[in-house]
């Protein structure tokens, strides 16, 4: 009986592990998605929310500064990865991107259409 605990334990122990992996480090919202072979793009008011403790690496034509936020305009990728476990990146691209900083830490991200793509990392 003690083993057969143990081992439905262990069992659970590495389903959690397993699922724990597969949660995104974001979320999104969007009027339209529509899924590609190798991408997802979406469209209408797009916001997209990332998670607390997420580095994210920006780069776009050009950047300001307004009100509401960090403003990356023409070319824009920000990437960051799945998670501290995954090999895998994701890469959002649009044209123009609103950086908000929230208070809970987490980063909304805003634009008009955005395109999601899971890149994997290299071999070392």
């Amino acid at each position: 009986m003690k083993t057969k605990i143990v081992l439905i334990c262990s069992l659970f122990f590495a389903s959690v592990m397993a699922f724990a992996g597969t949660i995104n480090p974001f979320t999104i919202t969007s009027q339209h998605e529509q899924q590609h072979k190798d991408y997802q793009s979406y469209s209408g008011d797009v916001v997209m929310q990332v998670n607390s403790g997420t580095v994210i690496n920006f780069v776009g034509d050009s950047e300001h500064d307004e009100p509401n936020g960090m403003v990356y305009k023409g070319n824009v990728e920000a990437s960051f990865p799945v998670s501290n476990m995954s090999k895998q990146t994701v890469l959002v691209s649009t044209d123009k991107l609103t950086v908000i900083q929230e208070h809970n830490h987490s980063i909304k991200l805003k634009a008009d259409n955005l395109t999601v793509k899971y890149i994997n990392k290299p071999a070392n």
